[in-house]
């Protein structure tokens, strides 16, 4: 005759392998022989989490504790079952007696994490508040007058709050979640120098995005030096270590297939990328790249995110140095976050080097949220007399020569250097914040450019397809049709339809570039992108 003890054996074999009926047939008969078999009770309750009956579980588990009161794995499952159904109170009782009973280090990360989920609970809508305060830069919501939105906590719901942050920073002061959820109820008080400090030092290694966030807080406080430290450490962390490679969208791979073999470098025009982490967006615009220009040398300077196969890949990392004009003496006044603010105007040093390192003579230089649908050798050959090209007042298209390049990062570095970048600079060229394209702006006014925003050869390159520019729109959004795989819009005046040689999808539009990707011409996605950003 089979033991109880074999049948549990037996039984945790096939758990371990995902076959729970058979487990739980076994774990059944175990308890035919023995109804007193703990081990089993608890193990039945785990199969019935496993398939969402909570109720179950939690009073399989309770009964197993019940004949074995030290079953410090059994508190532990009781607390994840109550966390997974928002009994964070509950939870914490299971998970203090994991701990009391055992301080390992997963009881205490768990314990932890809970105490941390709980004080979230407990802070409500503050937390909402701050969270968008650090992680929006939303200057209607500045971090110094969040906590007048606290005065209906009273003194004993914020006592409360941080007595679970408190605990969940002493069980588990190395976990990224608390330190996070720690963070923003400090921020939501207006603690902001403890905020800063639970991100830890951005010194070594760590975690990228307290980076980011830290350089945020960093600001605030007034502390310049300090927020650049940070965004070198985002930057650093942001870059480091490897993730796996990212195929190039498979309309784009067959397309290409064939037209650019393996180990020998494009001869054709030179197109430049900057951005961190991986949206899809970055996808639509470098694939619509190599769809028109399969013979581009489509460059990405990026991070350990957003390798794609096929794709000439740089770490910001290997060129932030060449941005320490810009680094060292940095200012942040805009409604963007301090560290992709920084980002967007250090690129152009970043470029600069690559240029210089790679023997590159001119480039045209895209943002992630541009999709190209033309040729650009002889958009090249038009530009090159001048030097630069601009899409009006901005850059998210652009053209440069290496040596029109240089002077324009000379233009910015000498602004830094004079201490030149504070409300006199942006007053003088009509911009309320401070930006790489404010810069643009001023260095267009003493250069001769050519404007990508005008009709020329048949047609012209989108400024942004928010902006209507005397093009039937909805609801702000230009009307964009595909004709032959080529966008168009028509005049409002009624005349021939405009070919638009690229689109910008600026700000929350940037959902609409797998539409267009995929050639679907819009009038109610126009609508759709409306309600994305909130209009009625």
């Amino acid at each position: 005759m089979t033991s109880a003890l074999d049948l549990l054996n037996t039984g945790v074999a096939h758990h371990n392998a995902g076959r729970l009926a058979e487990a739980e047939g076994l774990y059944r008969r175990v308890l035919a022989i023995d109804s007193q078999q703990y081990d089993a009770l608890h193990l039945l309750g785990l199969i019935a989490s496993a398939v969402g009956r909570l109720a179950v579980a939690e009073r399989l588990i309770q009964l197993a504790i019940s004949l074995h009161p030290d079953f410090v794995d059994a508190f532990y499952n009781l607390g994840n079952i109550r966390q997974r159904d928002n009994r964070l109170e509950a939870a914490l009782s299971a998970f203090g007696h994991a701990v009391a009973l055992a301080p390992t280090p997963r009881n205490r990360d768990a314990a932890g994490r809970a105490h941390a989920e709980r004080a979230a609970e407990l802070a409500g809508a503050p937390l909402s508040t701050a969270f968008n305060a650090v992680h929006r830069r939303n200057r209607a919501e500045p971090l110094w007058r969040t906590d007048a939105l606290l005065t209906a906590w009273g003194a004993e719901r914020r006592s409360a709050i941080l007595a679970h942050v408190d605990e969940a920073l002493r069980l588990s002061p190395d976990q990224d979640m608390v330190r996070h959820a720690a963070m923003l109820i400090f921020v939501a008080i207006g603690a902001l120098e403890r905020g800063l400090a639970v991100l830890g030092s951005p010194d070594g290694d760590g975690n990228a995005e307290f980076g980011r966030l830290g350089a945020e807080l960093a600001w605030y406080l007034r502390r310049p030096d300090e927020a650049r430290a940070c965004y070198r450490a985002f930057i650093r962390r942001q870059s480091g270590g490897e993730a796996p490679l990212r195929p190039l969208l498979p309309e784009v791979a067959r397309r290409l297939d064939g037209t650019r073999p393996r180990g020998t470098r494009p001869r054709g025009p030179v197109l430049l990328y900057a951005h961190y982490g991986n949206p899809d967006f970055l996808h639509y615009s470098i694939g619509q790249s190599l769809i028109s220009n399969p013979d581009a040398r489509v460059i990405l300077i990026g991070d350990r995110e957003n390798r794609i196969e096929g794709i000439e890949h740089h770490r910001i990392q290997d060129f932030n140095d060449a941005a320490r004009p810009v680094i060292d003496r940095y200012r942040h006044d805009s409604n963007n976050p301090y560290c992709y603010e920084l980002f967007c105007i250090a690129r152009w040093f970043l470029f600069l080097d690559l240029c210089r390192r790679e023997g590159i003579e001119e480039m045209f230089v895209l943002d992630s949220d541009y999709m190209l649908f033309t040729g650009l050798s002889d958009v090249a050959d038009r530009c090159r007399p001048l030097g630069c090209g601009f899409s009006l007042n901005s850059a998210h298209f652009s053209y440069f020569r290496t040596d029109t390049l240089a002077a324009f990062c000379d233009h910015i570095a000498g602004i830094f250097r004079r201490g030149e970048e504070g409300g006199d600079f942006c007053h003088k060229n009509n911009s309320e914040l401070l930006s790489d394209m404010a810069f643009l702006f001023d260095f267009q006014r003493r250069t001769p450019h050519r404007n990508f925003c005008v009709i020329e050869e048949g047609g012209r390159f989108d400024y942004s397809i928010t902006a209507p520019e005397g093009y039937r729109s909805t609801k702000g959004v230009k009307d964009i049709r595909f004709e032959n795989g080529l966008p168009y819009a028509l005049p409002e005046d009624g005349g021939a339809p405009t070919r638009f040689f690229g689109l910008h999808f600026q700000g929350l539009t940037k959902p609409m570039m797998r539409r267009a990707f995929h050639r679907q011409s819009w009038g109610d996605a126009a609508a759709t992108a409306s309600a994305a950003m909130g209009e009625p």
